[in-house]
């Protein structure tokens, strides 16, 4: 196991060598330096300063007159390009994650003292990998429109991407998405829950607020975005700055703005509330101005709205003991209790318990919906409430660790503090709780050490922690099934812990016209999960009545033959499932047998713990 892990760690720290930019989330500025004739200009001074933090590099460019910064941080950074001779060139440029920028540079004789600030036309085809996707810039996330405001959604913006999440052809749980460098996926699921069936998910809350820009590339990834095979989502969150800025905002949805569904219009219930609320604030700024920086978001949505939902319930006649057959005539044949005493072969009728189990049971409201056209049951259609409250914080600190910006270091916690009821465990009936609310405690932690060795050495080191943190309510009765919705939901409970550890480093050395890139990206994945679903199940199946099968619509063809002189069912599944309920008769079993690692089998109603990890 040892020698294994070893060669697993290995493989890691040897990854290809590549010339993309950092899976730290960086990317790549570059360019030549010419004179106006278009001359070649080597030992000019290339410095670019962070606008934001001040935080500068410096390189030469060299015989070729090419100069690049690796490893660079997105966002907006001013130029200055010095050599004796010719006057100081100064612009500004905007760098966008995981996207290399060439800026080519040309020079004017004169004086140094002499500057020339130019409105620079950069390039932002990408020349140097294969990678095809688009970044994302502040405005773009803040502006487009997403409907619950979940950054990662805009990935199904991109062309060959599916609107549930399947990218050029992978499935919907290979995507990849990363938050400041770090692993923040659900690595059970990749976001596939049951609250969400899309690829758009990542483990932590994003508030789009808190997004600086990302990028989703879609094809061509190369080896520091390997995890999987389907679409990779870089995100950055925001940074403070030497200027304060923050934000206060409210978003709303409401009923006016939602339509009816045609079926609860046909059944004439009223449309479903649609209440959403999501707030927040934010602020940026500085500690020590070019020195230390920080940036904080808090965002909550409150969400009381409710959901059509169907539940299957007998009809007033069936609760009262008389099972309707249907002949193919269009007769309907109502049979008593008396006649389901003849027909039963024990002579015995319709069962007590089986009464006084239908009575609980509210009417129906939808014949048109049900599958034998309400001869015994009903459809009772309504909506059920489902609440929603999220809360999510967003801290991040930067520190340039020295004057010259050579070395640097990034912070940022997120924490989440959700509760919602889960759209697949609703009330069961109308009157009833949720039967299921799932509160969710995740929080992730990422750090970022950048390392400037020397103008053509780069060095990322990133670490991030992501412990996935759900509970969800529930309760441990079982009850048998009959064809109708059992009165009460039998949702089990559990408990999930995942914590994600991840470590990834990064080196770009530049030599000449060569770029050699390397890297390790480390996870450690633990899944600990704890279900309460340890219970049997009991139902009927309509496959055997007595024995074949078609022993009681045979029966009851010749019961209607000689009392009603003759006639054909219309539907022998209509009969066996209104006489497998009114008999309370139970023939199928179900059940799952967990050991522990004493091979003693667990017993029922005892919950089942199971740790996973992978490294």
């Amino acid at each position: 196991m040892k020698s294994r892990t070893f060669a697993h760690l290995f493989l890691f720290a040897v990854l290809a060598v590549v010339s993309i930019p950092a899976a730290a989330q960086t990317t790549i500025l570059q360019g030549t330096v010419t004179d106006i004739q278009g001359g070649l200009i080597p030992t000019a001074i290339v410095t670019v300063t962070n606008q934001d933090t001040s935080a500068a590099r410096q390189t030469v460019s060299d015989n070729s007159g090419a100069y690049v910064f690796q490893q660079m941080q997105p966002g907006s950074y001013k130029i200055q390009v010095q050599r004796a001779g010719f006057t100081t060139y100064a612009s500004e440029v905007r760098l966008q994650i995981n996207t290399p920028l060439t800026l080519n540079i040309e020079l004017q004789l004169g004086q140094v003292s002499d500057t020339v600030n130019v409105t620079a036309e950069a390039t932002t085809v990408n020349t140097q990998n294969s990678t095809i996707g688009n970044p994302f810039l502040e405005v773009q996330v803040r502006q487009l429109p997403l409907q619950t405001r979940n950054v990662v959604e805009l990935l199904s913006l991109q062309p060959g991407v599916a609107p549930t999440g399947e990218v050029v052809g992978a499935r919907k749980d290979q995507n990849n998405i990363t938050l400041d460098g770090v692993d923040v996926n659900d690595n059970q699921n990749a976001g596939v829950t049951t609250t969400s069936s899309q690829g758009f998910n990542a483990a932590l809350p994003v508030p789009l607020d808190s997004v600086q820009e990302f990028r989703t590339t879609v094809a061509g990834q190369g080896a520091d975005q390997g995890r999987s095979s389907g679409g990779q989502v870089s995100l950055v969150t925001k940074g403070g700055s030497n200027q304060f800025h923050g934000s206060a905002y409210e978003y709303m949805r409401n009923t006016a703005t939602a339509a009816n569904n045609w079926f609860s219009n046909r059944a004439g219930i009223p449309r479903q509330a649609l209440v959403r609320n999501q707030y927040g604030a934010s602020l940026g700024g500085r500690f020590i101005r070019d020195r230390a920086f920080f940036f904080l978001n808090w965002e909550d949505r409150k969400d009381r709205s409710a959901t059509a939902v169907t539940r299957t319930v007998p009809s007033e006649s069936f609760k009262q003991g008389i099972v309707k057959v249907l002949l193919t005539n269009g007769q309907t044949v109502a049979l008593s209790p008396a006649d389901i005493k003849a027909l039963d072969p024990l002579h015995i009728g319709e069962s007590s318990y089986m009464f006084d189990y239908l009575k609980q049971f509210p009417a129906g409201n939808d014949l048109a919906s049900v599958s034998d056209r309400g001869l015994n049951f009903n459809i009772l259609r309504f909506n059920a409430l489902q609440k929603i409250d999220n809360r999510a914080y967003v801290a991040k600190m930067d520190f340039n660790l020295d004057r010259n910006g050579k070395h640097t270091l990034m912070l940022r916690g997120t924490l989440n503090n959700g509760a919602q009821d889960l759209s697949s465990a609703l009330a069961q009936f109308p009157g009833q709780a949720a039967a299921s609310t799932q509160v969710d405690t995740s929080r992730g932690l990422a750090a970022r050490y950048t390392a400037v060795i020397s103008p053509t050495m780069v060095n990322v080191f990133g670490f991030g922690y992501t412990r996935i943190g759900t509970t969800a309510t529930g309760n441990q009765i079982v009850l048998p099934g009959f064809f109708v919705d059992k009165p009460i939901s039998t949702t089990r409970p559990s408990v999930r812990l995942a914590p994600t550890t991840n470590f990834v480093d990064d080196m770009t050395w530049t030599h000449g016209l060569h770029t050699i890139q390397a890297g390790m990206n480390f996870r450690i994945v633990e899944n600990d999960r704890l279900s309460f679903n340890n219970l049997p199940t009991y139902s009927f199946s309509r496959n055997t009545l007595l024995g074949l099968g078609n022993d009681i619509t045979n029966a009851v063809t010749s019961y209607i033959a000689s009392t009603y002189g003759g006639g054909t069912l219309s539907s022998g599944t209509n009969v066996t499932n209104a006489f497998g309920a009114a008999f309370g008769l139970l023939n199928s079993y179900s059940a799952t047998y967990n050991f522990g690692r004493d091979g003693v089998a667990i017993p029922f109603g005892q919950p089942v713990e199971r740790d996973f990890a992978d490294k």
